[in-house]
Order: C-alpha cells, then sequence, then structure tokens
C-alpha cells in the first residue's frame, strides 16, 4: 500500500449513505478517476472493505453491502467472459490465436 492508497483510505465514508462518486473523489485528492479506481482495488487486496456501487466508492459498513458489490462485480466478471469466449472462438476458427490459447 502506498501515500495514495493511504490518502484514498483516509477520504472514503463509511456506508452507503457516505459514498462518494469516483469524479468527485479524484477532484478531492488531485488525482485522475483512473487513480482512484486502481488505489480502491490495491486497497481491497490489503483487506479493506472498499466497495463501489451506483452512487460511488466507499468503506461497506455491512455485510449486505459487501455482499451486494461481491453479486455486482461476479455478474460483470461472467457478462465480460462470455464477451471474451465469443471473440476467442471467433479468432481461433481463424487460426489467429495461438495454440492452448
Amino acid at each position: 500500500m502506498n501515500g495514495k492508497s493511504e490518502k484514498l483510505l483516509a477520504f472514503l465514508g463509511t456506508g452507503k449513505r457516505k459514498a462518494q462518486s469516483v469524479p468527485e473523489i479524484a477532484d478531492s485528492l488531485g488525482l485522475t478517476a483512473r487513480e482512484v479506481s486502481a488505489l480502491a482495488n490495491d486497497l481491497r487486496t490489503h483487506n479493506y472493505n472498499v466497495v463501489s456501487d451506483e452512487k460511488g466508492l466507499y468503506l461497506a459498513e455491512t455485510d449486505e453491502e459487501i455482499k451486494a458489490f461481491v453479486i455486482r462485480q461476479h455478474n460483470r466478471a461472467v457478462s465480460s467472459f462470455r464477451s471474451i469466449t465469443h471473440m476467442r472462438n471467433y479468432l481461433k476458427s481463424k487460426g489467429l490465436l495461438p495454440k492452448g490459447y
């Protein structure tokens, strides 16, 4: 975890009612939206329960907030995997991917 991650952690509110949008957080901390998202992921890898929803980013206050985040992220991952599988199969049919890919 680096100084920017610690800065984000100190800035985040706890609970859904304290959610802030990524652009708002970025503006407040002098970061880009991409940096904020990457830092949120970094905090998650250090066991901080940073979650996001339609309102923005926040530290989870309840298990239900974490559960909702996990379900949303799982559904996004499944959707992405399906798209990737289709495109990979297309490329394989044209011989454009290495064997075993």
